[in-house]
């Protein structure tokens, strides 16, 4: 929906699904006002309603079982993947190709690319940092080829998982995990938490995570219920890039309020 948005204005968007889990308020208004459809249903979408929308096509997850009555053009967003911050945000101009409006597309990625190389920053010192959480007894975080590793290295941080190249998750082994913590300066966790996050959360998940955090020297939380990690932060990635760049040189919250200082 943002890539669609930022590639080639919100016009261009007829609606989608799981709506309730929206952050964006221009979306949220334009649902509202009836200006584009909640099209939540089974499965996916609500054939009915999309049926009668028609859309010239439908982006969907990757590899989603499409039903054949949907009868629409479908596209798999796969921008997920993608090694880079920038590289995400370019779908943008795929979208943009894709709403004959190229050109703005086009020039909306320039604007950000610019935007986003400003705000990177050349480390003074080693600063080292990891994420992710335990799950099944497994620590997983991202790959350090994936665009997580890079915005984290564009803000002048280290990124603690070398090595396995991966731009996709990877299961890191319990020990060796908290080995890395007892060396880092800073753990990110990405939460959703309605009524906010705080230490009894990261410890409801598992108890374990109790000696990643006596381990490192601080925790930071990007919680997903407030800051719009999966939509506006795609097409903005700059804003994350300012943020972790702010905590990183000391500041106790960066300057988009997409983190904050885990306290126990």
């Amino acid at each position: 929906m943002h890539l669609l948005a930022a590639g080639s204005g919100w016009d261009s968007w007829v609606g989608g699904n799981s709506i309730q889990y929206l952050r964006d308020t221009t979306a949220l208004s334009l649902v509202t006002r009836g200006d584009a459809l909640n099209l939540s249903g089974e499965p996916l979408m609500d054939a009915e309603l999309l049926i009668a929308a028609a859309p010239g096509w439908v982006s969907t997850m990757p590899h989603a079982d499409v039903p054949e009555q949907w009868g629409q053009a479908t596209v798999e967003v796969m921008e997920h993947l993608e090694p880079h911050p920038l590289g995400r945000a370019e779908w943008m101009r795929a979208f943009g190709w894709m709403t004959n409006r190229s050109l703005g597309a086009d020039s909306a990625f320039e604007a950000l690319s610019h935007r986003y190389h400003d705000a990177r920053v050349n480390p003074a010192q080693p600063f080292r940092m990891f994420t992710g959480s335990i799950a099944d007894g497994v620590w997983h975080a991202p790959g350090d080829g994936s665009f997580v590793a890079q915005w984290i290295e564009d803000a002048g941080g280290t990124y603690l998982l070398e090595g396995n190249g991966s731009d996709d998750n990877v299961e890191v082994g319990l020990e060796r995990m908290l080995s890395l913590a007892d060396s880092a300066h800073a753990w990110v966790v990405v939460a959703y938490g309605e009524q906010g996050y705080g230490m009894d959360d990261l410890l409801a998940e598992d108890p374990r995570h109790r000696h990643a955090f006596d381990g490192v020297d601080d925790v930071w939380v990007c919680n997903t219920a407030k800051a719009d990690y999966f939509g506006a932060l795609v097409v903005n990635p700059d804003w994350m890039l300012e943020d972790l760049a702010a905590m990183i040189q000391g500041a106790d919250e960066g300057p988009n309020g997409l983190i904050q200082r885990l306290t126990p």
